[in-house]
C-alpha cells in the first residue's frame, strides 16, 4: 500500500509539472477568471476585444516580461518569472476590470527555500501535514 500511494503521488507530481494553457475571457466589466494559480513554463491566453478594453500589466514580479495588448481578440503570455501579476483595463478599473494570477515554480533545484517549513504526508490517513517555523 505504502508503495502504490508514494508512485500515484510521484505520478501527481509529474502530471502538475507539465505546462498548462490557462485562458481568462473578458468583456465589460471583469475578467474570467479573474484570478489564477500557475506554474513557471504555463501559457495564458486573454479573449476578447482589446480594441475596447485594453490589457495592460500593472505589477509583475521582478525580471519578469511586462506585458500589454491594444489590439487583436486574443493575447498569450508565457509565464517565465514565479511571483503574482497583476492586470487591468486602465479606463474600466474603477467598473472592476482588473485580475491576477501567482506562479509558482516548481522546479525546486533552482528555488532557495529560506525557511526550515517540513511537510510530513500520512500515506494511511491520506492526510498532510504542513509544519511552518513561527512568525517573528
Amino acid at each position: 500500500m505504502r508503495i502504490f500511494c508514494s508512485v500515484l503521488f510521484l505520478c501527481f507530481f509529474i502530471f502538475q509539472t507539465q505546462a498548462t494553457t490557462h485562458v481568462i475571457h473578458f468583456s465589460f466589466p471583469s475578467y474570467s477568471p479573474n484570478a489564477l494559480t500557475v506554474n513557471v513554463g504555463d501559457t495564458i491566453i486573454w479573449k476578447g476585444d482589446f480594441e475596447k478594453l485594453a490589457l495592460f500589466s500593472s505589477y509583475i514580479p521582478e525580471n519578469a516580461e511586462i506585458f500589454s495588448n491594444t489590439e487583436g481578440t486574443s493575447f498569450t503570455y508565457v509565464v517565465k518569472v514565479a511571483g503574482t501579476y497583476k492586470f487591468q483595463c486602465p479606463p474600466y478599473k474603477p467598473n472592476g476590470m482588473t485580475g491576477y494570477f501567482t506562479a509558482f515554480d516548481l522546479n525546486l533545484s533552482n528555488t532557495k527555500l529560506n525557511d526550515s517549513s517540513v511537510v510530513y504526508i500520512n500515506y494511511i490517513g491520506h492526510s498532510f501535514h504542513l509544519v511552518t517555523p513561527d512568525a517573528l
